[in-house]
């Protein structure tokens, strides 16, 4: 038997021993399974996605860029005060039935150039937004943690979402956030309530962004983007 034949041989041996050829490594040199796909967009259209009743208008901000609605039982709310190094400016606050500040919905608003507009009939831009949105987040809350950004399509609003547990004055608390960009702005919707609450109130914040307003957004597409309106189907 010639020295090649041997070399065949124990190749063969080896791979039947061992069960399965090695994975190749990932792009990132990481040798294993293949990453996980992309997030899963949480939609409107989902039956785990749950509404409540809306009743009343906080108002409008953002020079009336903005018109926002209240749940059932909510009422307007002190807004909280910006500090020094904050990125985002806080321009209204809502609270949940009862006396106290929480559960309640901070929103926030910043300018946010290279997202005009957020459609699920623009998947890519909207997966662009989310990988930005992951890559900015640690920097932003100046940690070094990760935030599990996913797509959310609730009616009209599209945007992300993403959760994280927070700590105040020795208490713990959670925190739900959704993001939309609307003309170059992003808006911020920032859910704060007691530890272990936060499911439950779940569906008072996709109720408000499903009812958000935007008066001055253009509604006439640029000619780059008719065809995107043409394919993005019937209207609800």
């Amino acid at each position: 038997m010639s020295k090649l034949h041997v070399l065949l041989l124990f190749s063969v041996c080896g791979l039947c021993l061992d069960g399965h050829a090695q994975q190749p490594p990932n792009d990132d040199g990481r040798s294993g399974e293949k990453d996980s796909q992309e997030p899963e967009r949480t939609s409107s259209s989902s039956n785990a996605v749950r509404f409540v009743e809306m009743e009343g208008k906080l108002g409008a901000f953002d020079d009336g860029r903005i018109e926002i609605r209240m749940p059932k039982g909510w009422k307007e709310s002190a807004n909280e005060e910006n500090r020094g190094n904050d990125l985002n400016k806080n321009i209204a606050r809502m609270s949940g039935p009862g006396l106290k500040r929480l559960p309640g919905i901070q929103f926030k608003v910043r300018e946010y150039e290279g997202f005009d507009r957020l459609s699920i009939s623009r998947e890519s831009i909207l997966a662009e937004f989310v990988r930005m949105r992951n890559k900015e987040l640690p920097k932003e809350r100046q940690t070094k943690r990760s935030f599990k950004v996913r797509p959310v399509s609730l009616r009209a609003f599209q945007g992300v979402e993403y959760a994280y547990a927070v700590r105040l004055g020795g208490k713990s608390y959670e925190r739900l956030v959704l993001e939309t960009c609307v003309e170059g702005r992003l808006y911020t919707l920032e859910l704060t309530t007691l530890k272990g609450t936060r499911e439950e109130f779940r569906p008072a914040l996709y109720s408000v962004a499903a009812a958000l307003e935007f008066p001055l957004k253009a509604d006439t597409p640029s000619s780059s983007d008719k065809s995107d309106v043409r394919e993005s189907g019937e209207k609800e």
